[in-house]
């Protein structure tokens, strides 16, 4: 099993990240260990309605692990969305908003998981199809010939725009200029990984919504809370960046 080489946050770090967006700007590694050895944390610059999170909240929030295609920005603007638009008023509703920000999180990774197992399939695609395209066309017993024609194209696809387009139109052209060659052979190699993860999509967005549903009773805090965890999945970018 491949050793987990991610990285392991602090509650104070967290805490620093979403004070430098509240501030106007995503502190950077060199700016984090700067401020944390120089200054306090409550030192950042702050607007005038910035919601004042108490240090308990963070403490409950913990430590997320992050994958190494993780981006640690993602995460910390969806805490500052969180709190700037829900803003608890006492604890158990910070708990909740724990709960909710782990939950949102889980769903946008989910997501980004699912665009990466896309992008990764149609690379995958490209080159089987332009090496099975090529065996067509050459002798019996030249496949090694076959198969280093398929790199060179692939190589091409990959980092020539103009030649990606002239490839992906001769892979297609009995697809009556759609992309169903591509989009089939791509979906053959991950349909059963692609069904799993769209799976564990919709199951992270029932438990989301069923955390919500438990909290209508407080109306006005319910709709703040779905507001917020709503806008935060559907801004969040799916790529990792």
């Amino acid at each position: 099993m491949k050793r987990f080489s991610g990285e392991f946050p602090s509650a104070k770090r967290i805490r620093q990240d979403v004070h430098g967006l509240w501030a106007g700007h995503f502190v950077t590694q060199n700016e984090r260990s700067s401020a944390m050895s120089e200054q306090p944390l409550n030192s950042a610059r702050r607007p005038i309605d910035k919601f004042d999170v108490p240090q308990e909240f963070y403490d409950l929030l913990g430590s997320p692990t992050f994958a190494p295609s993780d981006n640690s920005a993602n995460y910390s603007l969806i805490v500052k969305r969180m709190l700037e638009s829900i803003r608890p008023k006492d604890f158990i509703e910070q708990l909740f908003v724990r709960d909710l920000i782990d939950l949102t999180w889980e769903e946008c990774r989910l997501r980004q998981v699912r665009e990466a197992l896309v992008a990764e399939s149609r690379s995958v695609a490209v080159e089987r199809l332009l090496y099975r395209k090529n065996l067509r066309q050459v002798p019996e017993g030249a496949e090694r010939a076959a198969r280093a024609q398929a790199k060179e194209q692939y190589t091409n696809w990959e980092n020539d725009r103009v030649k990606r387009k002239q490839i992906e139109d001769d892979l297609n052209r009995h697809s009556e200029g759609e992309d169903q060659a591509i989009l089939a052979a791509s979906y053959s190699e991950i349909y059963k990984e692609l069904e799993s993860v769209k799976k564990s999509i919709a199951f992270a967005q029932q438990r989301r919504m069923a955390l919500l549903r438990e909290v209508e009773h407080r109306r006005e805090f319910a709709r703040r809370a779905r507001k917020a965890s709503d806008e935060a999945v559907a801004t969040m970018p799916t790529k990792s960046m």
